[in-house]
């Protein structure tokens, strides 16, 4: 199941079956359609059509991994600091107790460490009860957790601040129903923002630091400068089990939306948003996504949307399905090409990681154009069985049609098998035409239908 092999990486490789010769071809032939000139430079397009897709599942794809710089959200680890706050803290420089408020409950813990670096300053809120008064390490009861880190060599200050959030007030509370934490960490460096958000649940023991069984509820990301949101990435529950990540078991699947106003060595694309949908499991490695969608947004004003879809309700796809792999192109005002679409259909193998063992079953391609001789055209060929890598398409349908600028059109339609494409040929003035060509595109019989 090559994932890779059903993004297409298309600019160069949209006009599929319909610019792959160079041969002029007229939409209609005038009286004389077809003459051979003219079924035979047919003959090369639909012909190079089928044979360039020898090597679909790597010439024409590419990996449909997250954006540079974007992760899949991983195995929790306990957050900084549930321990007892005052408890090895050799670096620092100055601790406090505020016991002014223990007649409501509470007591505020304080401590500030300075280096050559950083300043970092930190305020605990605890319930004031009796695991607050004893000697062992980390049972205390959170009510908040806050403080900031300034840089002394940077222009750059880090916020953070953990909370409760199953709604009790409290964190780290053994017996409760449930034990969640809020984590929010905001960097502000110059006028760039980055905020992120996580949620974890202790799991079943109540307990953060016991990895095993934490789970990650929700993840949040955004960048912005001056106000304007730069990047965004969220992820989300998608199979129902309230839980991004639970560390008790693989296979999570995660919902994930990721937007960037910039993108890595993309200079030309001034928006990307992608979303999808992802299994992911302890050894990240084992990671692979069953539903994709990414639109890319030009200076220009082109957009090119690229996914990958299966066929059930929500258009997910897993090992062994039929899946369809799609690119749409809409063009710039300036560009010559002003649609481009080109649909895969593939079935899947059973190897999520294997780039070779997906079959090839359809391919629809259709190019729309605002100058030159031919405007439109569209390619469609489904196989009898199923294509391979580094295998042609060896029997099947195929539609072949061209539009010129005049509004004449020229259609193919017909069958295919090792050695020969069999098919009618008509055009806007009613000719009709049987034609056979070998493999190649050469002529071997043309013969008027009346």
């Amino acid at each position: 199941m090559s994932f890779r092999a059903l993004i297409v990486g298309l600019v160069g490789t949209l006009m599929v079956g319909c610019s792959v010769q160079n041969d002029p071809v007229a939409a209609s032939g005038g009286d004389d359609f077809p003459n051979s000139m003219t079924a035979a430079s047919l003959g090369k397009r639909v012909a190079g059509s089928l044979n360039q897709y020898r090597n679909w599942d790597t010439s024409i794809a590419v990996d449909p991994s997250l954006p540079s710089g974007v992760q899949t959200p991983s195995t929790p680890t306990a957050p900084a600091g549930l321990a007892k706050s005052l408890a090895n803290r050799a670096t620092v420089d100055s601790i406090g107790i505020d016991f002014s408020d223990t007649a409501d409950g509470f007591v505020r813990l304080f401590w500030t460490s300075v280096s050559v670096a950083t300043t970092t300053r930190d305020t605990t809120v605890i319930v004031w009860n009796a695991q607050a008064r004893d000697s062992i390490s980390g049972n205390e009861t959170y009510i908040r957790k806050s403080g900031m880190i300034a840089y002394h060599l940077q222009d750059r200050t880090d916020r953070y601040r953990y909370e409760d959030a199953d709604g009790d007030g409290v964190f780290n509370n053994p017996g409760a129903p449930a034990d969640r934490v809020r984590l929010t960490y905001v960097t502000t460096a110059g006028t760039t923002i980055t905020t992120s958000v996580l949620v974890i649940d202790a799991g079943p023991d109540d307990n953060f630091g016991t990895d095993a069984d934490n789970k990650i509820l929700y993840v949040t990301y955004s960048v912005t400068n001056n106000g304007d949101t730069l990047d965004r990435y969220t992820a989300t529950d998608a199979d129902n089990d309230s839980a991004i990540i639970d560390s008790r078991r693989d296979s999570n699947v995660v919902a994930i939306f990721y937007g960037a106003s910039h993108v890595a060595f993309k200079p030309l694309i001034v928006r990307r948003e992608a979303e999808s949908r992802m299994v992911i499991f302890a050894d990240s490695t084992k990671n692979y996504p069953i539903f994709y969608r990414v639109t890319d947004r030009y200076a220009s004003g082109r957009t090119v949307t690229y996914s990958i879809t299966g066929t059930s309700i929500n258009r997910s796809f897993f090992p062994g399905d039929t899946a369809y792999g799609l690119t749409v192109w809409d063009g710039a005002a300036t560009d010559s090409v002003s649609a481009d679409s080109l649909r895969i259909t593939v079935l899947l193998g059973p190897n999520p990681h294997d780039s070779l063992d997906d079959s090839l079953l359809a391919v629809y391609a259709h190019t729309e154009r605002r100058m030159g001789s031919e405007r439109d055209a569209v390619l469609s060929f489904a196989s009898l069985a199923p294509i391979g890598n580094g295998q042609q398409p060896a029997a099947g349908t195929v539609l072949f049609s061209l539009t010129g600028d005049t509004g004449e059109w020229t259609g193919v339609e017909g069958d295919f098998d090792a050695q020969s494409i069999v098919a009618v040929i008509t055009d806007s003035r009613s000719h009709r035409f049987e034609v056979e060509w070998d493999r190649e595109g050469n002529v071997t019989r043309l013969v008027e239908r009346k």
